[in-house]
């Protein structure tokens, strides 16, 4: 027999000994036995309808008419002020609000400025301005390298956490970076102050600093920054420093063994193939290096791998 059927039978009291039995072998029937006597301890409340009416009928008469309530004018008023102060904040944030721009690793990119004033963005780079304010402050907010064109107006300020650049229609590139602070001067002239010092740079002149140490530069010639035609190059600069601008250019991992990153690094590479570069960084010092992925590479020397 089915257990469905032995089970129904005994709940009705209507099994046999047999089959009494043959339930007894199934292993749930204690499950069972426990619901059983769990629910033979509920009781059902008496139910008395004469009493359930009147307690009805004394409900009804309790129950007192809705009224409207009218929102008091002290009320009104607050919440026409919240809304006044709600509006006033959106816009006063608003006004205060930054456009922020930036460029990911292997990434360049060239906007304007609410002046017409240009702005070049070299890898991994970030700049913010108010547009709201611009009128009254032509200011921006620079981490990373970037090449500004500048309309003729009033003062110009790139801020940056190592130092701050004041101009009024000029040419010029900005690069800070971890340990590397540098501004080059392409047209007009650019004021640079950092920390205590101030520095007027004009055509051709540099001002740089390495691991918060102020070095000298030779005048350069070039029109624009090498990074605009895809290339990079260095001059006495820490070799570490030259690992991370091949990471940012071509989005790739490095990791070193046994290599002298404080070495002053002359040199350059292309940014249009990063095995040739990788090959213009290396060879010079005697290096080796090994892919691990398409986006990872070990540098070593000798056979220290």
């Amino acid at each position: 027999m089915k257990r469905e059927n032995l089970l129904a039978k005994w709940l009705s009291g209507d099994i046999t000994p047999e089959e009494l039995e043959a339930l007894k072998k199934l292993e749930d029937l204690e499950v069972y036995e426990k619901i059983v006597k769990k629910t033979s301890q509920f009781k059902v409340p008496a139910y008395n309808k004469e009493e359930e009416l009147k307690n009805v009928i004394n409900k009804l008469n309790r129950t007192e008419p809705k009224v409207k309530k009218l929102i008091p004018w002290k009320a009104i008023s607050g919440i026409a002020a919240a809304f006044v102060i709600l509006i006033g904040s959106y816009f006063y944030l608003n006004s205060f609000s930054d456009t922020i721009i930036s460029t990911q690793y292997a990434e360049k990119k060239t906007m304007q400025l609410p002046d017409n004033s240009e702005v070049t963005l070299n890898v991994g780079s970030e700049i913010s301005f108010n547009k709201k304010h611009w009128e009254q402050k032509r200011e921006v907010k620079l981490g990373g390298e970037a090449f500004f064109k500048v309309e003729k107006g009033e003062k110009f300020d790139v801020i940056t956490t190592a130092g701050t650049i004041s101009v009024v229609g000029t040419q010029f590139n900005v690069k800070n970076r971890k340990d590397f602070f540098e501004v080059l001067c392409y047209e007009g002239a650019v004021k640079v102050t950092y920390q205590n010092t101030e520095k007027i740079l004009k055509r051709g002149d540099a001002f740089q600093v390495i691991k918060g140490k102020i070095t000298q530069v030779l005048p350069f010639s070039n029109s624009k920054p090498r990074w605009m035609a895809n290339q990079s190059l260095f001059t006495k600069i820490p070799y570490g420093l030259v690992l991370d601008e091949y990471q940012r250019t071509f989005n790739v991992k490095i990791e070193t063994k046994n290599v002298d990153i404080n070495y002053h690094f002359t040199g350059e590479f292309s940014h249009s193939d990063k095995e040739l570069a990788l090959k213009t960084i290396t060879r010079p010092l005697n290096l080796k290096y090994k892919w691990v992925t398409f986006s990872k590479v070990i540098i070593y020397a000798g056979d220290s791998n």
